[in-house]
């Protein structure tokens, strides 16, 4: 009877290992990424300083829309790229160069928009990093905010990732110390520059089907683009699925075990009872 007991013990550690390793999968997965700026800075009035716009916690990241906004009597956008009309940012390096649908700062609205993905052979990116270099230039004293007012983050299969904004705050002090430019800042290989006028990161983000991206800045001229649609769905996602959800294995793997072990333990007490019998 004890020999029985000890199998029945064997199969209620299995059972709780199978509905622990649950427990934390869903516990990691429900981390949010949060994205915005994450320090405070200061800047004296006439000084230029770069600004880095972050993510963090991320998981899969392929595609990226947000608005920032700051108060334009305080601070003035830099412009990082004359080629280019408008008023640009500099790309981050956590992103590759991609689909760019907007990238501009409207210094009389005091709002900056930047829509990206990234397109083939680009991998889906995980972790913190910078997406975003903005210099400011510090107008007058006083504190601007620096507010992530909408974000909207996408995988590479078109699946929203839950995000959240960071929001900060920019001193212009007379007493700042000057900032040496140190931020990495990637140069726009590869970058495909759409002109667009109401761009919206839908739930179907565009690989492009390019096996190598094309150097240099290439300028589409476009109708407002209202959705990506994503031109590789041939491929088969079956063994993506498996590999990503492997724990469904392991769960189902515990529970034949546990079965097959209780059948076990059963007919051997039936046996050992007809015996005695």
């Amino acid at each position: 009877m004890n020999h029985s007991f000890s199998y029945k013990s064997l199969i209620l550690l299995l059972t709780f290992c199978a509905a622990l390793g649950l427990t934390s999968f869903v516990s990691a997965q429900s981390g949010t990424a949060e994205l915005g700026v994450f320090e405070s800075y200061k800047v004296a009035p006439g000084s230029v300083i770069q600004i880095p716009v972050a993510i963090r916690n991320v998981k899969d990241l392929y595609a990226v829309d947000f608005t920032l906004k700051y108060d334009p009597a305080l601070l003035q956008v830099v412009d990082a790229d004359l080629n280019i009309d408008g008023i640009q940012s500099s790309l981050g390096d956590f992103l590759d160069p991609g689909l760019l649908l907007y990238n501009l700062a409207d210094n009389t609205a005091g709002t900056i928009r930047f829509v990206m993905s990234q397109y083939n052979p680009s991998e889906a990116k995980s972790g913190k990093g910078n997406i975003l270099i903005i210099s400011f230039k510090g107008l007058a004293e006083g504190e601007s905010p620096l507010e992530i007012s909408s974000v909207t983050l996408s995988t590479r299969e078109g699946v929203s990732i839950p995000c959240n904004g960071y929001n900060s705050t920019l001193s212009i002090n007379a007493t700042a110390p000057t900032q040496a430019s140190t931020m990495v800042v990637v140069q726009p290989t590869g970058l495909i520059v759409v002109h667009t006028l109401t761009p919206t990161l839908t739930a179907t983000i565009t690989p492009l089907p390019s096996a190598t991206p094309t150097p240099g800045i290439t300028i589409v001229d476009n109708e407002p683009t209202k959705e990506i649609t994503r031109l590789d769905e041939d491929h088969d996602n079956s063994g993506y699925f498996l590999v990503e959800n492997w724990w469904i294995l392991l769960i189902l793997l515990v529970i034949v075990i546990s079965i097959i072990l209780y059948l076990f333990v059963i007919r051997k007490y039936l046996n050992k009872k007809k015996g005695e019998n």
